[in-house]
């Protein structure tokens, strides 16, 4: 209507102009916000103060972020405001059980099991908290019901293989880390535990496999080299374990322990002079370590 009073077309061309530059200036500082999860959700709870959705998730971002308090915070913000809302229920104890504030965290699930019995979620926290308190029995119990309410809640698996594990019932151990595999195939934990299990029956290379398969997923953790390292060495592959032992050096390079297990494979490939070297150093870090000693007279006696 207002570029229809314009009579003069230079007029209506800078007007059109000026209102798409707001809007463009607009849309601009628009996408500025949703670059941030967070930056976006204040925005929007400036004209949406009470909205659910966007306080839950203003919370869930600060949760994500780590900011612990904060998102406490905004969950007990949206609990005031909606007390049978469950995800907020839910919000307020994990906030408090990742800070390690468990009695707090209990009281929050239990107070979403009333209005839940089988949020899995809520059962397999509470199932962690029993047994960090030392009744593994109940904790059980509690992963038990957990799988039984959600049989695709992975933690449950991983967590209940766990305690099994620490148990010595490697049977159903083994069964609940290959269905954590099965719904989470980047479950590290699970291949971990999986490659000890089969370490512990002498089934060195199914031992083997899945700590390949943890490495894939983590090719940082120390242990899992490690066990790989030593797995080829017990399995005579003394070329396969030396890139692994090198890994390890990288990370902890005077670790006497891991020279010594280098320098055998080295040794064991024909590289002697090398392996006499490492053993030779190794004794002047610390002369009193046996293992080296015990290595560089064997090896220096065929050597001759």
């Amino acid at each position: 209507i207002l570029l229809e009073m314009i009579k003069k077309e230079k007029f209506k061309l800078f007007l059109i102009i000026f209102i798409f530059s707001l809007y463009g200036i607009r849309t601009i500082l628009r996408n500025y916000d949703w670059k941030d999860p967070i930056r976006f959700y204040e925005k929007s709870l400036k004209y949406f103060p009470y909205s659910k959705i966007l306080i839950n998730n203003y919370a869930v971002s600060f949760a994500f972020n780590k900011k612990y308090d904060n998102a406490l915070y905004y969950f007990k913000k949206l609990y005031i405001l909606y007390p049978d809302e469950k995800k907020a229920i839910l919000g307020i104890a994990k906030s408090y059980f990742v800070i390690g504030n468990y009695n707090e965290a209990e009281k929050y699930y239990k107070k979403l099991l009333e209005l839940d019995p089988s949020n899995s979620s809520a059962l397999t926290d509470i199932a962690i908290i029993y047994y960090k308190n030392g009744d593994k029995k109940t904790s059980l119990e509690l992963i038990k019901k957990a799988i039984q309410s959600n049989k695709y809640y992975q933690p449950a698996y991983l967590f209940g293989g766990k305690i099994y594990y620490e148990n010595k019932d490697y049977i159903m151990s083994e069964f609940l880390f290959n269905q954590s595999i099965k719904l989470n195939p980047e479950d590290e934990i699970s291949y971990f535990y999986l490659g000890n299990i089969y370490f512990k029956k002498g089934n060195l290379n199914l031992s083997l496999f899945y700590f390949l398969n943890a490495y894939k997923i983590n090719p940082r953790n120390k242990e899992i080299i490690l066990n790989i390292a030593k797995l080829y060495q017990l399995l005579r592959k003394y070329k396969e374990s030396i890139p692994y032992f090198e890994k390890l050096l990288k990370i902890e390079p005077n670790d006497i322990k891991i020279l010594n297990d280098y320098a055998i494979s080295l040794n064991e490939i024909g590289e002697k002079e090398k392996a006499i070297k490492i053993l030779k150093d190794i004794l002047k870090i610390d002369p009193s370590f046996k293992p080296a000693r015990i290595n560089l007279k064997i090896i220096e006696k065929n050597y001759n």
